[in-house]
């Protein structure tokens, strides 16, 4: 469990400090000992004294959201490739077989499965599994027909709800 939650923050470092990678996928996210994740290959971060530029460069097309172009370009950007990576790792502890099936340049999910979410066997697939499985493939179906930039936070999407008062 510790492993995960740090997954979860570190995917999400950027966003608290308004910054984005731009390039989250498998081959930028090396695992080290001890639990420790490292993103590499920075050179599309995004950082705010960037704001209103252009992307130079789109991402991995198994990762990054079908409608991206280089004028998304943000501090949430990184929220659908993580949502990506979650949902892939999650899908396949759950059952391992679509690793087999699905995994090439990619986890298991790719930009074939984001241009065509209703129709994709692989998104029918997962929305089969548990309920927490078939809520992020949904979150995630919806996400690939919004905006590139509106794919809510992974940790608002699995965070345990907080037990404090709103006003806390």
């Amino acid at each position: 469990r510790k492993h995960r939650t740090r997954d979860k923050n570190l995917s999400f470092r950027g966003t608290r400090t308004d910054s984005a990678h731009r390039d989250l996928q498998h081959g930028n996210i090396i695992v080290q000992n001890a639990n420790l994740l490292r993103l590499v290959d920075l050179d599309g971060m995004f950082v705010p004294a960037m704001r209103g530029w252009n992307a130079c460069e789109l991402g991995h097309r198994h990762y990054q959201h079908p409608k991206r172009a280089p004028e998304h370009f943000g501090q949430d950007l990184d929220n659908f490739s993580a949502l990506t990576i979650y949902l892939s790792l999650i899908a396949v502890a759950e059952q391992p077989d679509l690793w087999h099936e699905y995994h090439d340049e990619n986890l298991i999910l790719s930009k074939k499965d984001f241009l065509d979410p209703s129709g994709s066997r692989l998104f029918t697939q997962l929305s089969r599994l548990s309920q927490k499985t078939k809520s992020l493939t949904q979150t995630l179906q919806e996400a690939c027909k919004k905006n590139p930039l509106d794919c809510p936070d992974l940790l608002t999407l699995v965070a345990p709800p907080s037990k404090l008062p709103a006003w806390m």
